[in-house]
């Protein structure tokens, strides 16, 4: 099995003809619950891998505190992140832009919120009060079947219903998808290097409490409450 932390080398940039546009490259120009919480003073101490627990939890100890991370989820979570951070900076400009009929409705939601746009990736500019070019579109998805005319319907309807959340409904499912097949899987045999890499990220992570599907990746227990446990203390 390939490990997902081996060093890997940036791929040669070209240009790319995907879902009948291309990029102009270099070369042609949360949950339910409250999770548990790591403290300022917690951070200051190393969190240490003591084992693993039926191939799938990573067992953590630091300070006075045991910690179990579920080895999938957290790292689903992280490559969520990662993935989510090369979205919104993957933006490149297109070789031919396309133009999009809009409605009154979609132009005047759009009208005012471009910016929203760009944060998702997409530049647009608006004509005339019916017309939409994009001149710029998520290269992160290319080969996704993602559609940049798609991407800018959809947006402009949300805002029109006054949601703004554009990333989290139009990319949020793909980006789901792409984290959970790349992760790490519950019975994977990790070598240590790695468990250790996904504990350190998920203890001085805060955005990684939570699996993309929002189940907690991470418990604690403190001394303190093993040793009532076990009857050692009242």
């Amino acid at each position: 099995q390939k490990s997902d932390f081996a060093p890997k080398t940036a791929p040669i940039a070209e240009e790319k003809e995907e879902n009948t546009y291309k990029f102009i490259t270099g070369a042609s120009l949360e949950a339910k619950e409250q999770p548990p919480a790591v403290t300022e003073q917690e951070l200051t101490q190393p969190i240490k891998v003591i084992g693993e627990l039926f191939a799938t939890y990573i067992l953590c100890q630091c300070g006075d505190e045991f910690i179990m991370i579920d080895k999938h989820a957290a790292h689903e979570r992280i490559k969520f992140e990662k993935k989510k951070t090369e979205l919104t900076t993957s933006s490149q400009l297109l070789t031919e832009s396309i133009c999009v009929d809009l409605s009154p409705e979609q132009y005047d939601a759009l009208s005012g919120n471009e910016d929203k746009l760009s944060d998702a990736g997409v530049d647009i500019i608006l004509h005339d009060g019916v017309r939409c070019e994009i001149t710029a579109a998520p290269s992160a998805f290319a080969g996704e079947k993602v559609n940049p005319s798609d991407i800018v319907i959809r947006a402009a309807d949300m805002l029109a219903s006054g949601n703004d959340n554009i990333i989290g409904e139009i990319y949020d499912d793909l980006l789901h998808s792409r984290a959970c097949k790349s992760a790490v899987k519950a019975n994977d045999i990790n070598h240590p290097d790695e468990l250790r890499v996904i504990a350190e990220e998920v203890w001085q992570n805060e955005k990684i409490r939570f699996c993309p599907h929002g189940r907690p990746v991470m418990v604690k227990l403190t001394k303190q409450e093993i040793e009532k446990y076990f009857s050692r203390i009242v």
